[in-house]
């Protein structure tokens, strides 16, 4: 049984009373009509004195929804995720002990693999991206050759099927160490890549750079399209797209990740007779 001094509202006005503003969850159980309820709390605290008396401004909110929410998506995740990487492992195994069928039945087998991948992929990208909104993403940097990176980046890239016929290459990359979370990097730029190349029709060049620069690195995707006002307006906005209404994460996360936890600067410049260019600086070293 849970004591009162494991209680987040408990806790928080004791925190008041000795002159500190809090925020804490709480939970409480009980019974209605002999039935088990349970109630997640958000409880604020705020210290202030009159005549010469302390109190304590206390506020409660109920966030059991929300945190309903929290755990059966945390939960589906975690699950869903499982279910994915078993057939990601299993397709990789089927696919080293097929090589020798003939070309259209390891061309499918080899699609199965990819979209596996893409999925366990897709999945933990979504993690990520809620972590990071809720400020419990963990920054794990180390450095890494940079060259290489970038080249598989765009291969990465290369092999969705959304992208066919664009032509993407990697126009200049600086052969240097760089000292960063090569996870979020990586998806910070698929992004960006793949974001240019469905901006642009078939046969079109995409370009990717990467150099050092006076603050420390410097990315940029560039392809021939331009954006509208009304596009440029709302581009880094959480939910906007321009693919359609159940999308929109995508340069939300950018700046997102790019910023907050890389510690960077996400832009853009969109003009007539030069293009789209998305750009990414970095710090020479994220500390």
């Amino acid at each position: 049984m849970k004591t009162a001094r494991e209680c987040g509202a408990v806790n928080s006005i004791l925190s008041a009373l000795n002159g500190k503003a809090d925020e804490r969850e709480c939970r409480i159980s009980g019974e209605i009509d002999q039935k088990t309820i349970a109630f997640d709390l958000s409880v604020k605290t705020q210290p202030f004195e009159y005549n010469g008396d302390r109190y304590v401004f206390f506020s409660v909110i109920d966030i059991s929804d929300t945190k309903r929410k929290e755990i059966l998506e945390r939960t589906f995740l975690h699950d869903v995720l499982n279910t994915a990487g078993g057939v990601y492992g299993f397709s990789g195994l089927l696919k080293d002990d097929l090589k020798e069928l003939d070309a259209d039945s390891l061309e499918k087998v080899e699609i199965i693999y990819d979209l596996s991948d893409k999925l366990v992929q897709e999945i933990k990208n979504h993690q990520r991206l809620r972590a990071a909104e809720k400020n419990d993403l963990i920054v794990d940097a180390f450095e890494f050759d940079l060259k290489e990176f970038m080249q598989s980046v765009i291969n990465i890239v290369r092999k969705n099927r959304d992208v066919e016929n664009r032509q993407i290459i990697l126009e200049s990359c600086e052969n240097a160490g760089i000292f960063t979370d090569r996870v979020l990097l990586q998806r910070i730029l698929i992004n960006m890549i793949k974001n240019a190349a469905e901006a642009s029709r078939a046969g079109e060049v995409v370009s990717v750079m990467a150099a050092s620069s006076e603050n420390g690195f410097l990315f940029s995707v560039h392809n021939p399209g331009v954006m509208s006002d009304a596009v440029r307006r709302q581009i880094f906005q959480r939910s906007f797209s321009t693919k359609g209404s159940n999308r929109g994460t995508g340069t939300y996360s950018m700046k997102l990740f790019g910023e907050n936890y890389l510690k960077g600067k996400v832009w853009f410049e969109s003009d007539e007779g030069k293009g789209t260019t998305f750009f990414l600086e970095l710090p020479g070293r994220l500390t």
